[in-house]
């Protein structure tokens, strides 16, 4: 991707979209990472 012709608008628009999906990432990890925890927490009762 050239982002040599890219306005500032399009820069700031890819830049949100880029934050809003490690956002999504993030909380999915997260979510995964409490899951398996859990399920160990669990497995030792």
């Amino acid at each position: 991707m050239n982002f040599e012709f890219f306005t500032l608008d399009q820069l700031l628009e890819l830049y949100h979209q880029i934050c809003r999906r490690i956002d999504e990432l993030r909380e999915k990890e997260t979510l995964q990472a409490l899951v398996r925890l859990h399920l160990s927490m669990k497995g030792n009762l």
